[in-house]
């Protein structure tokens, strides 16, 4: 039906992944209502011994640095205040020009995992959002896109819930496309002030070529957006099977989807799971029960 998701391709058209009757999940209203929601019940949830500081909306509440001294570690506010001592202090981001800024304000303490976090690797995307009036005739919400050189993926957002859980018909159809990695990356890194054109023009041909469409023009695609991600997807992952890292001689630990074999939505959620399990057995049993997985 309208509503699946699979694969799709010049030769072998769509293809359903089906669901086997299990269903599935999709976060209304886009991931950041999914993410404030998520902190906000686990603030409700364990209220006796959690307290939420959210840097958003109040960006001045936001920790930008960190520090250890003889009773922990302690994090800093883009306002200057200190919060803490922790015990333990975990991250849960990826980019580099997050974590290279806030792990070097840790000094030598911090070293370890930095060097550890420089080593992961992401694939470069291009994302472009574009409508189309009148609407394409596509069997499905989403599918991952085989045998095209510079489309990887795309998505009919028409049929996306929003936060009331209703689908919302509007007057044009609008799709999100993302790129192959080598596409976004030869592109942006070789015309750099040109690569939104050529990716508008692939894009929109791949995506004519893999619909069955004779001319694409006559439904009037309008670019809203076309933006590079230079952390799109985490391309490596740490030699290891923990899901995690964490460092026992600095109480220094880090999760995100890039630690495990699943770079999505579900692997930063078994790295959650795993790095709680670990800090969980780490201050029960000592570091004899967990392990260091950051090496020098």
């Amino acid at each position: 039906g309208e509503h699946e998701i699979g694969t799709v391709s010049f030769r072998d058209g769509f293809q359903s992944f089906g669901d086997h009757g299990e269903g599935s999940f999709v976060g209304n209203g886009g991931m950041g209502i999914l993410m404030t929601n998520l902190i906000q019940q686990a603030g409700e949830e364990y209220n006796s011994s959690l307290e939420v500081l959210s840097g958003f909306p109040n960006q001045k509440n936001k920790i930008s640095s960190l520090s250890k001294t003889s009773t922990g570690w302690m994090l800093h506010t883009k306002d200057g205040k200190g919060v803490g001592p922790f015990d333990a202090v975990i991250g849960g981001f990826a980019q580099h020009c997050l974590t290279d800024p806030f792990l070097l304000s840790g000094g030598a303490p911090a070293e370890g995992m930095l060097d550890c976090l420089r080593r992961v690797e992401s694939n470069q995307l291009i994302a472009m959002q574009v409508s189309f009036n009148p609407p394409l005739k596509a069997p499905f919400t989403a599918a991952h896109v085989h045998g095209e050189e510079s489309l990887s993926f795309i998505s009919n957002n028409s049929r996306k819930p929003h936060q009331d859980g209703k689908i919302k018909s509007g007057d044009r159809q609008c799709w999100t496309l993302i790129s192959s990695a080598s596409f976004g990356e030869r592109e942006f890194n070789t015309n750099k002030k040109g690569y939104r054109k050529i990716a508008e023009e692939e894009m929109l041909a791949a995506l004519q070529r893999i619909l069955g469409i004779t001319n694409l023009g006559v439904h009037d695609p309008k670019i809203n957006r076309v933006n590079h991600w230079e952390d799109g997807v985490s391309a490596n992952m740490p030699p290891s099977t923990h899901d995690c890292l964490f460092d026992v001689t600095q109480n220094l630990g880090w999760c995100g989807d890039f630690c495990t074999e699943h770079p999505n939505l579900e692997g930063a959620a078994k790295s959650g799971r795993a790095m709680a399990s670990t800090l969980e057995s780490y201050f029960r049993e000592g570091s004899s029960a967990s392990m260091k997985d950051v090496d020098s």
